[in-house]
């Protein structure tokens, strides 16, 4: 009535009145809809740009710890770029003397034995060298996406014999990781 344009659902139906046929049109005023789709472009978009801007490693797994996706930092941290992660798991990549430690600690976390874990552990990079993380794991179960959700935040802690000079230093950095089911 004030003259504004509202987005609008239009839905007509054949049918018959007094032995003629018409049609019946229904309107439904999406305002509320359109602004939550908007509202939740948004929250996406900000959450994409924390995601792959952040100078963090990010990276989500399923229950068997394949990589579905991580964010450029990630793989910096590890050399492989994110389509070569995508083809291993994160026990692929893990050092061997610490994958056993590392598995035992995401099973009990998927079991339910617990809702997260820290451990410091290596990484294999693509080039063959070992980088130290330590990665704090979490899991949230349940939630509007029916699965279960595993969040892990890790800060890696790369620990180089040489730097620039004969003198041990450390470079830190982070790392996140989020192990997703549907299950």
């Amino acid at each position: 009535r004030d003259g504004r344009e509202l987005p609008i659902e239009l839905s007509i139906t054949e049918t018959s009145y007094g032995g003629e046929r018409v049609f019946i049109g229904f309107l439904r005023d999406i305002s509320d809809r359109k602004a939550a789709e908007v509202a939740l472009r948004e929250s996406e978009a900000r959450l994409a740009a924390v995601y792959n801007h952040a100078l963090v490693g990010i990276a989500e797994v399923d229950r068997e710890g394949r990589f579905l996706a991580a964010n450029e930092q990630y793989a910096v941290i590890t050399g492989y770029t994110i389509d070569e992660l995508r083809l291993r798991t994160l026990f692929d990549i893990t050092h061997p003397d610490d994958v056993e430690r590392d598995q035992s600690l995401f099973e009990k976390q998927w079991s339910g034995a617990g809702d997260g874990y820290t451990l410091e552990k290596r990484y294999i990079r693509k080039d063959g060298s070992a980088i130290w993380v330590e990665l704090s794991a979490s899991i949230v179960r349940g939630g509007a996406f029916g699965g279960v959700l595993g969040s892990s935040n890790a800060e890696c802690a790369v620990k180089r014999e040489t730097w620039l000079s004969s003198e041990s230093n450390t470079l830190n950095t982070s790392a996140s990781l989020r192990v997703i089911s549907g299950k």
